[in-house]
């Protein structure tokens, strides 16, 4: 079940509609096409360097560019998001938190941040936390239907790192019915026949599910 969740393609790119895939490790949700929420020039020249970065793989000089991005335009929530996603990508767990912490001070009804903050916590072993966390971001005012799907697919991980079988089930089926896409669609499937197996078997060994958004 592993290689479900670490080897098969789960980049979303949220901007106007669903973008290209272009990593093999997480589900992220990437809403960077709206550039009335950075408001200082250089800020905003910074960020969509960072992205670009970001999107070729290369973190560490997205990193130079979303860290003077936020020296530019400090307490930026979309630029904290981003921000917190590569200090993930980069090992740099206790920061990746700062940076998720600062964003949700400044809204907390950021679902991107939700979504990112709960990966990191599936992925270090806060599952309990990381239900919490992505509990609340369900509840929040949503309208689009494919970052519902992604919550609830992590948000079924969490439960089922838990040991919480029928919860994770019944969330990775609400995923489905909030985002059909095939490739997540059969993703998802793959994890529902996995929990189903190991619980039937009284076997639950800790996944990795990972969302994020910058």
């Amino acid at each position: 079940m592993k290689a479900i969740l670490t080897h098969i393609i789960i980049l979303l790119l949220f901007t106007s509609c669903i973008g290209k895939e272009t990593k093999t490790n997480d589900y992220k949700v990437v809403n960077h096409n709206f550039p009335e929420l950075i408001t200082n020039s250089a800020a905003k020249e910074n960020y969509y360097k960072g992205i670009e970065k970001i999107e070729n793989g290369d973190y560490k000089k997205a990193h130079k560019f979303l860290k003077e991005a936020s020296k530019n335009e400090p307490n930026n929530k979309r630029i904290l998001n981003a921000l917190g996603n590569v200090e993930h990508e980069l090992g740099n767990n206790d920061l990746s938190i700062e940076c998720y912490e600062k964003a949700l001070k400044v809204d907390s009804n950021y679902f991107e941040t939700y979504l990112n903050y709960g990966v990191l916590l599936n992925e270090t072993n806060q599952s309990l936390k990381a239900k919490r966390l992505l509990t609340k971001a369900i509840k929040l005012d949503i309208n689009d239907s494919s970052a519902k799907g992604v919550l609830c697919f992590n948000l079924a991980i969490s439960h089922y790192n838990l040991q919480e079988c029928d919860e994770a089930i019944s969330l990775a089926q609400k995923a489905k019915e909030e985002f059909s896409r095939k490739d997540f669609v059969k993703t998802v499937n793959e994890f529902i026949k996995h929990v189903e197996h190991n619980c039937q078997n009284k076997i639950v060994v800790k996944k990795q599910a990972t969302n994020r958004a910058l």
